[in-house]
């Protein structure tokens, strides 16, 4: 027996060693700023994630109205424009858009916690499409701190277990490169001659690490968007009909959306905690509904704004899910409209 305890013995220690020592990884400090310089570089969609950390933490300009959404925003909202009208109207809000590519309230909420964090926001402006989404946001997992990782929804969170395995080899990759910034390209200070201003404008050609990407110059005949269209409402018909089958589950909101709703009402609560006013602004894909899905519950927590008359003109659309130049500039002047009769109070 104590020959045979003795090797056991050695290999629970062993193994308690690097548990440990893999715990202790995922708590190994890192320089904020670095962090989220790393994540943009990683893919051309995450670009902006540079930008809007220096515009939070190192641009004093006010930030009085903030876009949050997905590539709808990016592509749809000019935010100088929509300020400028807001401007001519009387109302001096300054504006941000802080939307990023793909779907997904986790990430969203991390950035709107970023936000309202260390700036005082009058209005948060967020994106809502025909329904919620169902999986998480690729660059959650990228960004969200142990703890946020850690309390997030496992329910319809197809990568949870997978975040937290992957989780001490991002915290010591991060941890190293807060410590040696110019090893890999990433710059320890804020430089105010690498900072693109206080407006990042995708509407008329997508940043990216080469330069810029083809201009959203594009018009189609209302017969090019029929395929497309025709694949989104067979998607969505058949997430209608996995929800319905799921309806019996004792959520408050359906289980197949629960995972974003959670997101979502938990940035709503963090405005709320700040002052901040909630506006959604309803940018469907291409003849979508003429409301969301879920308007009487999206309503009871802010109004939505529905940009009608750009969503029904084809001239208006790059491609099925996005505003071209010209749509984006309709949108915007139109949002710089409406809002300057309503922002700049707290509710």
């Amino acid at each position: 027996m104590l020959r045979l305890s003795r090797p056991i013995s050695f290999l629970l220690l062993v193994m308690g060693m690097a548990v440990s020592g893999l715990i202790a990884c995922c708590f190994l400090p890192h320089d904020r700023y670095i962090f989220f310089q790393a994540i943009a570089a990683e893919s051309d969609y995450s670009v902006p994630l540079k930008w809007i950390y220096e515009r939070i933490h190192h641009d004093s300009t006010a930030i009085d109205i903030a876009f949050i959404g997905t590539s709808h925003t990016q592509s749809g909202v000019k935010s100088a424009l929509v300020e400028s009208t807001l401007h001519a109207h009387g109302n001096p809000s300054r504006v941000v858009n802080f939307a990023l590519p793909f779907l997904g309230r986790d990430l969203e909420y991390l950035l709107v916690k970023e936000l309202l964090e260390s700036r005082n926001i009058h209005e948060l402006v967020i994106e809502v499409q025909e329904s919620e989404p169902i999986y998480p946001h690729p660059c959650f997992s990228r960004l969200a701190d142990p703890a946020e990782l850690l309390r997030s929804p496992i329910l319809i969170n197809t990568g949870y277990f997978l975040n937290l395995a992957s989780l001490p080899q991002r915290q010591v990759s991060m941890f190293m490169r807060s410590l040696f910034p110019s090893l890999f390209g990433l710059h320890p200070t804020f430089d105010s001659s690498n900072y693109a201003g206080h407006h990042w404008d995708d509407s008329y050609a997508m940043h990216t690490r080469q330069g810029f990407d083809n201009p959203r110059t594009a018009v189609h005949p209302p017969e090019f968007f029929d395929p497309y269209v025709v694949n989104l409402r067979r998607a969505e018909d058949q997430n209608h009909a996995l929800a319905r089958h799921l309806s019996f589950l004792p959520f408050r909101h359906n289980v197949l959306y629960r995972y974003n709703w959670l997101y979502l009402d938990a940035m709503v609560a963090l405005a709320r905690q700040h002052q901040a006013k909630i506006t959604f602004l309803y940018l469907p894909s291409f003849h979508g509904p003429d409301a969301p899905n879920d308007a009487a519950e999206l309503a009871r927590l802010g109004p939505i704004l529905v940009p009608r008359q750009a969503l029904e003109d084809t001239g208006l659309w790059q491609n099925v899910g996005h505003f071209n130049a010209a749509g984006a500039e309709q949108v915007s002047r139109w949002l710089g409209a409406v809002l300057s009769q309503s922002s700049g109070t707290a509710p």
